[in-house]
């Protein structure tokens, strides 16, 4: 069972995208491609998400990287698109640019 509590909010929204979708850890880690000790170590808090985790669960669950990183904006995507991470990169740099403008 999750202890909630001990969780920073990226790793919060990690592990409500597991338990939303009653994923086992082993089942997670297929869908996203991690190794169970991985995500052992990151659900414990002894080890910090990375960025290629967070483009994983994005890319296979159709959920906003500023939600999974933020908790800000819509959840899921309105239609299904996967990110890459060399799209990310620019998108974030011109929603940057949009606020000094």
């Amino acid at each position: 069972m999750l202890d909630y509590f001990h969780l920073t909010t990226p790793l919060l929204w990690f592990c409500l995208v597991r338990t939303y979708y009653k994923l086992n850890q082993k089942e997670f880690c297929a869908e996203i491609e991690l190794s169970p000790s991985r995500l052992s170590d990151i659900e414990a808090g002894n080890t910090n998400l990375s960025f290629n985790t967070l483009l994983a669960i994005s890319n296979r669950f159709s959920i906003s990287l500023d939600w999974l990183v933020a908790g800000k904006g819509d959840i899921f995507f309105k239609q299904q698109k996967k990110i890459l991470m060399l799209d990310y990169i620019p998108m974030k740099l011109n929603s940057f640019n949009n606020i000094e403008n």
